[in-house]
């Protein structure tokens, strides 16, 4: 009420105002409003069932979490895990919103010997953006209890708007069986969207073609395409590979990855400007002969044949 009375006595004065100050105090009032607007994207959940789900109200976004696992408890959204346990936990979210979001998943425990890792059998996906109404996203997680007692693992799912900074707390993953090498594979459709992601790399005689592969660590890949296999070099921990497959708009392609100041990486289909960026290498899919005129700033490729895909690195200056 006195919030009201308050904004009332505002809008009186500004009719008194000359033009300077009323835009002043115009602007003021629309940023006041933007900014209040922004803070709630961080308000309450509000959790109810519905479907076998627990519906995660934040400020005017909705979504739905669940789980095909009947421990998952909906009512308060945690899990027990029983002493010396290992689970693995598979949960849905869904969007309910007619527009992309932002989201996370973060964890908390009373015990420091209960921990939450994502799975390195999949990528991992613990925030990110999640597109318009009924899209979902599998998450997949590890939870460890070496405690010596029963433990309970709370899990909260966090959304916010594009323009939010939105970050999970797993940040470690976990690799299956004790293995040292987890190597996934990520088909992307012509457009560089993920369309599949997997463990089995697609049949060579498939419409998809070897385009690149990342590591968590300082591992070498080579991709031979004669064989249609890849070998790892220089392992010196515990690695996860994405090795990527494209489908093919043309026999004969090629790519040019920005690498930003922050890191960020991006693909682009023409060549970037010169000055701007700093050339770094190139590698192809096959036998073709790449190479880069830094004079003429421009891409030469000798010995092409069908199905081949030539990537070109740059850095931001």
């Amino acid at each position: 009420m006195k919030f009201t009375k308050s904004l009332k006595k505002i809008f009186k004065r500004i009719k008194y105002y000359d033009k300077t100050k009323t835009r002043f105090f115009t602007s003021m009032i629309v940023i006041s409003a933007f900014t209040l607007f922004i803070g709630s994207t961080y308000s309450y959940f509000a959790i109810t069932e519905h479907l076998n789900a627990a519906t995660i109200a934040i400020a005017n976004l909705k979504y739905t979490l669940s789980s095909p696992s009947d421990r998952f408890n909906i009512d308060d959204m945690s899990i027990q895990v029983n002493s010396g346990e290992t689970l693995e936990l598979e949960l849905v979210l869904k969007s309910l919103n007619t527009q992309s979001t932002k989201y996370a998943l973060d964890y908390t425990s009373d015990n420091e010997n209960t921990k939450v890792y994502y799975s390195e059998k999949y990528k991992n996906n613990m925030s990110g953006i999640i597109g318009i109404t009924n899209s979902e996203i599998s998450l997949h997680i590890i939870i460890v209890n070496t405690s010596t007692s029963s433990q309970k693992v709370n899990l909260t799912p966090k959304g916010g708007y594009l323009q939010n900074t939105i970050v999970s707390n797993i940040t470690e993953g976990y690799y299956p069986n004790d293995a040292d090498i987890v190597v996934r594979t990520t088909l992307l459709n012509e457009d560089l969207s993920v369309s599949y992601s997997g463990e089995d790399f697609p049949a060579k005689d498939s419409e998809y073609t070897y385009f690149k592969t990342d590591c968590s660590s300082n591992t070498t890949a080579q991709w031979d395409n004669e064989t249609w296999s890849l070998s790892l070099d220089n392992i010196e921990e515990k690695t996860s590979c994405e090795v990527y497959f494209k489908k093919m708009t043309s026999d004969i392609e090629t790519y040019f990855q920005i690498t930003d100041t922050n890191g960020t990486k991006t693909y682009v289909d023409t060549i970037p400007n010169n000055g701007s960026f700093t050339f770094n290498k190139v590698t192809c899919n096959n036998a073709s002969q790449a190479t880069w005129d830094n004079e003429a700033w421009k891409l030469n490729i000798n010995g092409m044949s069908d199905h081949t895909i030539c990537i070109a690195e740059f850095t931001k200056n």
